[in-house]
């Protein structure tokens, strides 16, 4: 059972992403396209407003220490070095 459980999740989880990425998608390419500095804050912003209609209804839920060593005009990617279950 379990296992058929972790066969839906996985599912669920493929269809969140890909609906979210096709979702925000075209506002990404054409972010690109903008003039100067647009050109990477838009399609940036876009990346973030997808990365919450994925992580939200897939459950994903993290926490943020260090937050005001970060430098807001820089992007950062962000890795997790492990999963726990």
């Amino acid at each position: 059972m379990r296992k058929l459980l972790g066969a839906v999740y996985v599912l669920y989880g493929l269809l969140l992403f890909f609906a979210a990425m096709f979702l925000v998608l075209p506002f990404i390419i054409i972010g690109t396209l903008l003039p100067g500095k647009l050109s990477y804050t838009v399609p940036f912003f876009f990346l973030r407003v997808w990365s919450y209609l994925f992580s939200i209804p897939a459950l994903f839920f993290y926490k943020v220490t260090g937050r005001e060593k970060l430098d807001t005009r820089k992007p950062y990617i962000y890795v997790a070095n492990h999963g726990s279950y």
